[in-house]
């Protein structure tokens, strides 16, 4: 694999720590780490890895991901597919972060989306996951997207199934590009909007710790902060994981972040609530593993058993 890298001139590490590529700044490390600067890099390597049998995972700006231990295989990155081209549509590369695109829009008289300059993701992380913050998605404006599952192809935002926390983009798409509509507004209007919604997040979220953004999907009667309140869970801690005090659906994790302590924490919180209320959280997290004796990664859906 080494010398397939070197030839073709891709931006490569070996042993590359995970505490750079993902918010919450895991612990541990990558066996390898792949910087993808364009779309043919990209089919190309994923083109080789597959022939080779070598496990990989793609990855945005990590804001969901916590890796239980470390990866043996190979993580692409397509954090530096970041540029943001104005014509017709606003055309946004899947790395480009949310704040970002708001600064850059803003200079073109255009906004809408302010409300999510708080979120720490990716614009393809936010469009896999459907982010949404104050009632406001990137759905909201989208046209189409450039994606890649097997073949690159457009798919239009009626041709995707989204809702709460969800889009059919889960299922095996690499979304590349993003195709936006916004709507019109002023400079001055935006700032005021993107101070605004920062300051929230100051306010009610943890900024001074590594961040993952909220831990579990609300329910469709219940927030997540009344349930773990119903069950006296506020000072609920295992090792250094707790929740934040400013907000009871964010971690707070003092001192280094480790993966499983992670792990462990969420699972024990959905097996109370579960024996308590008879309730199922569902995780906002995604947690990877890499099973040592099987050679194989697995993406653990934390569920309640």
């Amino acid at each position: 694999m080494n010398k397939f890298l070197n030839i073709n001139n891709y931006d490569h590490y070996y042993k590359y720590p995970l505490s750079k590529i993902t918010t919450i700044k895991n612990n541990g490390y990558t066996k390898c780490i792949v910087f993808i600067n364009n779309i043919d890099e990209l089919i190309k390597l994923i083109n080789y890895l597959k022939e080779k049998k070598i496990k990989y995972l793609i990855i945005g700006n990590g804001s969901k991901l916590v890796f239980i231990n470390n990866y043996k295989g190979v993580i692409i990155s397509l954090k530096k597919l970041n540029k943001i081209n104005v014509n017709e549509y606003i055309e946004v590369d899947s790395g480009v972060n949310i704040l970002t695109l708001v600064n850059k829009i803003k200079k073109y008289n255009l906004g809408g989306i302010e409300e999510l300059s708080g979120i720490p993701s990716s614009v393809g992380g936010a469009l896999i996951n459907n982010s949404e913050a104050h009632n406001v998605s990137l759905y909201d404006y989208l046209i189409k997207v450039l994606v890649y599952k097997d073949k690159l192809m457009y798919l239009s935002k009626e041709e995707i199934n989204f809702s709460y926390r969800y889009s059919s983009l889960k299922d095996d798409y690499i979304v590349l590009k993003a195709y936006f509509k916004f709507k019109e507004s002023n400079k001055e209007l935006v700032d005021l909007n993107i101070k605004k919604y920062l300051n929230y997040r100051k306010e009610k979220q943890v900024i001074n710790y590594p961040n993952i953004g909220s831990i579990f999907k609300n329910k469709e009667n219940i927030k997540v902060v009344e349930i773990i309140k119903k069950c006296n869970l506020e000072n609920f801690k295992y090792k250094n994981v707790s929740f934040s005090k400013k907000h009871l659906n964010f971690l707070c994790i003092k001192d280094k972040t480790n993966g499983k302590y992670i792990y462990k924490f969420v699972r024990k919180i959905q097996k109370i609530v579960k024996r308590r209320l008879k309730i199922n959280l569902e995780s906002e997290i995604i947690f990877i593993k890499w099973k040592l004796d099987k050679k194989k990664c697995n993406i653990i859906k934390v569920k309640i058993d």
